[in-house]
């Protein structure tokens, strides 16, 4: 099977087991920045972040980003000036995370389904990437709601990305039709 472009390395995540306390699947997001097209999809998704924010209050509003993986987007609502509160459930990316982002933000160690925070505890809530390793996507989305009093961001990966569509459109990736928008699995 050839290789996808992307953090999953020709994988696909399997059947949510990201989010169990031992994963079994982890995508190589580290590896996948450092390339040139994941360098140049890290600095989009930073602009697009950045430009969706925009209107948000910042300076003394603080935000709870779920799923926060080796800290990439937390660092950025950091430098945007909330007060950053990252949650993720592998102990190997809070590590990450720690390691880049030192004491400027608070990092917690639990499942994003159930989490110990009161409801509206925080301003606001992002879950970017998160959606695609829940084991209940439907109770994730409802903590979401719960824990946000101002404003939720949620985003997720599509293979109807503008990217992949150009890759379609263009004719680059060799196949045709639907598997060109999906990639390889």
């Amino acid at each position: 099977m050839p290789q996808s472009s992307g953090p999953y390395s020709g994988q696909r995540p399997d059947n949510g087991s990201a989010c169990s306390p031992e994963p079994r699947y982890r995508p190589s997001y580290e590896r996948w920045y450092a390339r040139p097209d994941g360098e140049h999809a890290l600095a989009a998704q930073h602009l697009l972040l950045r430009r969706m924010i925009s209107g948000w209050p910042r300076r003394g509003h603080n935000l709870l980003a779920l799923c926060s993986g080796s800290g990439h987007f937390l660092e950025s609502f950091w430098e945007a000036g909330f007060d950053v509160t990252g949650q993720e459930h592998d102990q190997g990316l809070v590590r990450q995370s720690r390691r880049r982002l030192g004491n400027r933000v608070s990092i917690t160690l639990n499942r994003p389904e159930r989490l110990p925070f009161d409801d509206q505890s925080f301003d606001y809530v992002a879950c970017l990437d998160g959606l695609e390793f829940a084991e209940n996507p439907e109770e994730l989305i409802k903590e979401c709601f719960r824990l946000a009093s101002l404003g939720l961001l949620v985003a997720f990966p599509s293979s109807l990305s503008l990217r992949g569509l150009g890759l379609f459109l263009s004719g680059l990736s060799g196949r045709t039709g639907r598997r060109a928008l999906e990639g390889d699995r």
